[in-house]
């Protein structure tokens, strides 16, 4: 090792993989003793265990097949006591890459479906509140103060 010593750690990857059939698993991926690895060298081997050492017939789960997995899937019950499932409501796409470079969303509407940011924000942060899960910074600025609005935290954005 190269790298002076930060601490007494061991940093283990755990990354989720799908063969897209219903067969899941995790890969657990040492990152060395002794030193935080940064973001740039976890990114690199991901990207060296997705395109080298991936088992035959499986990939990276996508962003809603990961949340789906980590969380279960959403269930609703009608009046008439029928369940369906349905997936978690996320930011963006299925694609982790759109979260890299955040697209840009009019304040007046976004791009999925013509709902406003504000509606948008309204719906996540209501989700966040019943189910008890916090909020991240998953969005561009637009999205964030909107977010920030309709928790009270903020005032209401332009």
């Amino acid at each position: 090792m190269t790298q002076k010593l930060q601490a007494p750690i061991e940093v283990d990857l755990k990354i989720s993989i799908t063969d897209g059939q219903g067969k899941i698993g995790t890969v657990t991926i040492g990152m060395g003793h002794g030193a935080y690895p940064t973001e740039q060298e976890l990114r690199d081997r991901v990207a060296k265990f997705a395109s080298e050492e991936m088992p035959d017939g499986f990939r990276l789960m996508t962003k809603r097949e990961w949340f789906n997995n980590l969380f279960g899937q959403c269930r609703d019950q009608d009046d008439d006591g029928e369940v369906t499932y349905m997936d978690w409501a996320m930011p963006g796409g299925d694609d982790w890459a759109e979260n890299e470079q955040p697209q840009a969303e009019s304040p007046a509407t976004s791009e999925e479906g013509g709902q406003s940011v504000q509606e948008k924000a309204e719906m996540l942060v209501g989700i966040s509140a019943r189910l008890g899960i916090p909020l991240g910074n998953d969005g561009g600025p637009e999205l964030q103060a909107a977010i920030e609005a309709a928790q009270g935290k903020g005032s209401t954005p332009v």
